[in-house]
């Protein structure tokens, strides 16, 4: 039906029987519409935002000593540092999802105790390295066999 002819018998121009949602939505229409673009434009001028969880391991001066003398002794090795663990080290997921925890934050609140995770790892199947050892990250990924030095 044209648009005029629904004017003439109607009095109204509504479109009726649309096979898509409306443009746009009101707040309570967005509670039965939860989707994620939703909830991000809503908390968005609040200036909220998913980012992920920091994740804060203590090192105490006497750990990260030990740890340094425990890794100048073993200046010269070549092969044995791909087995080698740190335990604060970034984790690099060897499947596509790693589970990441996102919290939502506002700008500037990183270390709040509310927004770190405070926790210790152990040896993991997967990928480690240390950037504060080396200055450039690995160019490769690869893990031929589980781990098995760990430096706490």
């Amino acid at each position: 039906m044209r648009i005029c002819d629904r004017w003439m018998q109607e009095a109204t121009t509504d479109q009726r029987g649309r096979s898509h949602s409306p443009q746009c939505t009101t707040s309570c229409e967005d509670r039965e519409i939860c989707v994620r673009v939703t909830i991000r434009r809503r908390l968005q001028p609040s200036d909220l935002s998913a980012r992920r969880q920091v994740l804060d391991i203590p090192l105490t001066q006497n750990v990260r000593r030990l740890r340094r003398q425990w890794c100048d002794e073993r200046r010269m090795w070549v092969a044995e540092w791909k087995e080698v663990v740190l335990t604060d080290e970034s984790r690099i997921g060897l499947q596509h999802h790693d589970a990441g925890i996102r919290v939502w934050r506002h700008r500037g609140d990183r270390m709040l105790n509310s927004c770190v995770m405070h926790h210790h790892t152990g040896p993991a199947p997967c990928l480690r390295f240390e950037p504060s050892i080396t200055k450039d990250p690995p160019c490769r990924a690869e893990l031929k066999r589980p781990p098995v030095g760990v430096v706490w």
